[in-house]
């Protein structure tokens, strides 16, 4: 195994970029955070532009990943396929170099060696086999990497750029269909409204939620959508704290897919998107990225306000995540003089971006967003 090691290190040596034709990304492992899924996935269209001749693939060994898949890579311009193939399935000898993104890089040299051993030590078989595991999944005490990593290549995939995802025109004329067929006029505006994370600390307390619905509600002209992938019950919810005609104006989509959700964020009838550091607001900023990169004037754009908190890891501050997002409104809660403070990302200076010193979510209070978000709608209305 370690000839077969060294052999695949060896044709790996001196790539020359514009000469791969074809590649493979192998995404091994579980894929568990929506929001981490995708930024990551984003980061795998620079593929295509730093091997400027090179057909994409990626295979998900583990099925559970395809619903991820289907929600984010359809109509990638910049992935050619993606596949569900067992590694027996996949001839290795179609691609000039694979990336492995797994925890156990050994089993697949292992693989290899018994499959493809006697043609890579001969030399038939010139496949060059690098590893991205680090830069796509999170890092894991004991894990052993085996193959070399191309650094220019991490580094230019790690620029932070606004990340993109790619719709349809009928895909989001669907969007528009599926909530018109549901009371949405074409008078009214529609909120979006977030009110879910896989970390409950992420969320606003609920009695401030609650009041920052009723608010929305009570303008004319103005629907909510709630999202219920889960199908948690979530209008007999808000019926029982808000009452009947509080949630006659608002829209619950229930059991949709990923990829069903995304069409309801990009529907022309968006004005606002509201919600934590969470998974469907990086879709709802990359969604509209790329519609602004198409031409979309971006004052044309539905806002989108993500409020975040405290993180909880040295590594994880505001600035990672949101960062390199320009159409998000992304707010802190700061501490100031005998007050909490809502300040934007983009009004502080640049190492103080990169502070993990704010308030819990649970420490915003229902007026002080509702003001803001008055102001902000206010003034995207003066602009059109």
């Amino acid at each position: 195994m370690r000839s077969t090691l060294e052999r695949l290190i060896g044709n790996g040596k001196n790539i020359d970029s514009l000469a791969v034709r074809s590649l493979l990304l192998l995404y091994e492992d579980e894929i568990i955070a929506l929001g981490d899924c995708c930024v990551r996935f984003d980061k795998l269209r620079y593929f295509h532009s730093y091997f400027k001749n090179a057909k994409v693939a990626i295979n998900f060994t583990n099925k559970k990943n395809l619903k991820f898949a289907d929600g984010f890579l359809k109509n990638n311009p910049y992935i050619e396929k993606y596949s569900n193939l067992a590694w027996a399935d996949i001839d290795f000898r179609d691609y000039d170099l694979v990336f492995c993104i797994t925890s156990d890089e050994p089993a697949f040299l292992s693989y290899l060696d018994q499959e493809y051993g006697s043609d890579i030590e001969s030399g038939e078989l010139r496949l060059a086999v690098f590893s991205i595991s680090k830069l796509i999944i999170k890092p894991q005490i004991g894990v052993r990497y085996v193959f070399p990593v191309i650094g220019e290549l991490e580094a230019y995939i790690r620029a932070p750029r606004p990340g993109e995802l790619y719709l349809s025109d009928a895909e989001r004329n669907w969007g528009d269909r599926w909530l018109e067929e549901r009371g949405l006029k074409e008078n009214e505006d529609l909120y979006i409204i977030v009110d879910s994370s896989a970390v409950r600390s992420k969320i606003l307390a609920m009695p401030v939620h609650l009041e920052m619905i009723r608010n929305f509600v009570a303008k004319p002209n103005t629907r909510l959508l709630i999202f219920d992938e889960k199908g948690l019950g979530k209008e007999e919810f808000y019926r029982k704290c808000l009452g009947d005609a509080a949630v006659s104006r608002m829209i619950f989509s229930r059991k949709l897919s990923l990829r069903e959700d995304l069409c309801l964020l990009a529907s022309r009838y968006t004005r606002l998107i509201l919600g934590p550091c969470t998974g469907l607001m990086h879709c709802s900023s990359s969604i509209y990225n790329h519609y602004v990169a198409g031409g979309m004037p971006q004052w044309t754009a539905p806002a989108i306000v993500v409020y975040t908190g405290r993180y909880d890891k040295d590594n994880y501050n505001v600035d990672v995540w949101w960062g390199s997002s320009p159409l998000v409104t992304c707010l802190l809660l700061l501490p100031g003089q005998g007050r909490k403070e809502i300040v934007r990302l983009t009004d502080l200076p640049a190492a103080q971006r990169k502070e993990n010193n704010s308030l819990p979510c649970s420490e915003y209070t229902a007026p002080q967003l509702i003001g803001l978000i008055d102001r902000l709608m206010a003034a995207r209305c003066q602009a059109v």
